[in-house]
């Protein structure tokens, strides 16, 4: 499999031509090169919308030979794009995680406040074996929010691992 990138302003007969190295294509080898194209990348079928510098798949073609190579920069691209796409996703979960434990605390905190205990003291609703319970509850929030930070950093990690694993394996991008 060789992948190639989208350039600014390219049609995909020009795509087509660029990555297959068409010199003066016939009409069929054109119609081969952009179908083959379009059919391995369906973002292609919109090619307005594809923006400059998208990753697509070149797939071998019968009678089309191949143009540019699959430039190892592609594939250090790619790499570096998922790398980049794994840490936005661990930050955000690690930041979710965060707000849950504060949120906990916080909660921990109200329920056993006692300007909460005065005002429940007056509630036929609540009783303070409610409030503890409540506290409880948010207490196990942090601890579970903590245990998932814990299993999060584990798997972040394995994430990485296999990625740098299956990188040496193609033979592509470096083991960052």
């Amino acid at each position: 499999m060789r992948l190639a990138t989208t350039q600014s302003g390219e049609t995909v007969e020009q795509l087509a031509t660029r990555v297959y190295a068409l010199d003066k294509p016939s009409a069929s080898q054109l119609r081969a090169a952009t179908t083959a194209l379009t059919e391995a990348n369906l973002f292609l079928r919109k090619p307005d919308e594809v923006p400059p510098g998208t990753v697509l798949v070149v797939p071998e073609q019968e009678g089309l030979a191949g143009g540019e190579a699959a430039a190892p920069i592609v594939a250090g691209l790619a790499a570096d794009q998922l790398r980049g796409a794994i840490a936005v996703t661990g930050k955000a979960l690690s930041d979710a995680l965060d707000a849950e434990v504060a949120s906990g605390k916080t909660s921990a905190r109200l329920a056993r406040s006692q300007d909460i205990k005065r005002a429940a003291a007056g509630d036929e609703t609540v009783d303070v074996k409610s409030l503890a319970l409540l506290a409880g509850n948010a207490d196990q929030r942090v601890a579970d929010a903590r245990t998932l930070r814990s299993y999060q950093k584990d798997v972040f990690a394995q994430i990485a691992s296999d990625l740098d694993g299956l990188l040496a394996t193609l033979g592509g991008g470096n083991a960052a």
